[in-house]
């Protein structure tokens, strides 16, 4: 089979490029004697091939043109010389690879010029694209240099390689350990310490167990863990549930995401919230702190009752926490409003948490977030409680808990709503809460009077920011 192509392109605009059937008349009128036992086909506009399958017809061909006449106006045509052009049969090979050389600079071999180089991958297939530099995206040398072999005889990934180079004007026999890699390239694997040249079979068939289970797990779970930063480093494949982590949240934030949430998406949901409704805020008012975390939990309890089952964790006691006499009342007040949740409504259950060890440093990363151990603690319990509820196991076997990346195992979402009052429609930069000035004198504290509430005080900041 040989095949010419016809290009009007290179010398007819593009608008007047004719149509496969006048390009194909015209093929007609041009070439005398011209074989008609043929492939005529449209490549794109103004380009078409011809294909022949005799050595005849091929030579009844060569060195072939079409006139053709185009323009706007008959008296204004100007005439187009179109040539037939033999294509070169495509080159099929049995193992091409683009091989990349490296670490040529570290040593004398960075004199070698690159037939050099092509010299000595000869003896391994038969040189497709001779040796070339490397460029990155804008045209500067990496150090590296490529070239594509149809590769016979694998290449060692690194070896000790000596050519003779000239430097300075003399001959030596340069010598070096040379990177050459490419795809599909032989390897010692670490696992069976056995060559291969595609994934390992047995990394292979753990991936496709891990996948398989993955599924098995996904189709088991109907449980929600939804909750702060502290539930950062949960490992979510190792539990029948889904894990959402918002940085920042308060109780207000968790209600609002619930709002989104369906009844029948989950049969239980886990909160762990609370532990950022607690302020370090000198100026604060008790009494309006209590009046905002009692209107978020009430938020809270209007979602949780949709749901079979809820599962309120209690803020445990982080260093944040037990900073002065004020923080340990908050977290007292919002662990004793979480217990009275539990004992109005049977469906919400309270899960009390507390240190078995006064091991700060074990147990908390700094003063807000729990270190992996606590974690695993904390899952614990939660676990415990949902073999209680469910009669089921929570975990999966031989899986870890905890991940030790952060946020590399849940969910992480943002915080739907305000990030100082927790309500939706508006952002902290104008939010404005009518509160009662606890300062002011016994006549003046009964008006209202306007004024931003202040910043978050367990925004997850440093760790939004990697996220």
């Amino acid at each position: 089979m040989y095949e010419y192509q016809i290009d009007f392109t290179k010398s007819v605009p593009y608008r007047h490029c004719p149509s496969a059937q006048e390009a194909a008349a015209l093929y007609i009128q041009c070439v005398a004697n011209c074989p008609m036992d043929i492939e005529f086909r449209q490549v794109k506009a103004g380009l078409f091939n011809i294909t022949v399958s005799s050595e005849e017809d091929k030579k009844r061909l060569e060195n072939k043109f079409i006139t053709y006449d185009f323009g706007e106006r008959t008296h204004e045509l100007h005439t187009a010389k179109v040539p037939l052009i033999l294509q070169k049969k495509r080159q099929f090979f049995d193992n091409p690879k683009w091989i990349t050389i490296d670490k040529l600079y570290d040593s004398a071999l960075r004199y070698s010029t690159n037939e050099q180089i092509d010299e000595f991958l000869k003896g391994y297939g038969d040189l497709i694209v001779p040796t070339h530099y490397e460029n990155d995206k804008y045209g500067f040398r990496t150090g590296k240099r490529k070239a594509r072999v149809d590769v016979k005889r694998n290449l060692e990934r690194w070896q000790e390689v000596e050519i003779a180079t000239v430097v300075e004007g003399k001959e030596i026999m340069a010598k070096g350990r040379v990177n050459f890699y490419y795809r599909g390239q032989p390897y010692l694997c670490r696992e069976c310490q056995e060559n291969h040249e595609e994934k390992c079979p047995q990394l292979v068939i753990k991936q496709a167990l891990e996948k398989k289970g993955e599924s098995i797990r996904i189709q088991k779970t109907q449980t929600l863990m939804i909750g702060d930063s502290n539930l950062r480093r949960v490992n979510e494949n190792a539990f029948y549930t889904k894990t959402d982590v918002a940085t920042g949240a308060k109780i207000g934030h968790i209600a609002n995401t619930l709002d989104f949430v369906k009844k029948d998406e989950h049969k239980v949901v886990v909160c762990h919230v609370g532990q950022n409704n607690v302020t370090h805020d000198e100026k604060v008012s008790m009494e309006d702190w209590n009046r905002q975390t009692q209107k978020e939990i009430k938020s809270l309890k209007g979602q949780l009752t949709k749901f079979d089952t809820a599962i309120m964790v209690g803020v445990p006691p982080a260093p944040w926490c037990k900073k002065t006499k004020t923080t340990s009342e908050m977290r007292a007040n919002i662990n004793n409003a979480f217990k009275a949740l539990a004992r109005e409504n049977m469906n919400i259950k309270y899960l009390d948490i507390e240190q078995e060890d006064e091991d700060d440093e074990a147990n908390w990363e700094d003063e807000r977030h729990m270190t992996e151990k606590f974690t695993g603690y904390v899952l614990g319990k939660i676990s415990e409680k949902m073999q209680e509820i469910t009669g089921d196991p929570f975990y999966i076997k031989n899986v870890p808990w905890t991940s030790e990346r952060k946020y590399n195992k849940v969910k992480p979402t943002y915080t739907v709503g305000c990030e100082s009052c927790t309500q939706m429609g508006h952002s902290k930069d104008n939010c404005t809460a009518e509160i009662t000035n606890a300062s002011s004198s016994s006549s003046a504290s009964t008006s209202k009077t306007a004024k931003k509430r202040g910043k978050c005080s367990g925004s997850d900041e440093s760790d939004a920011k990697k996220r």
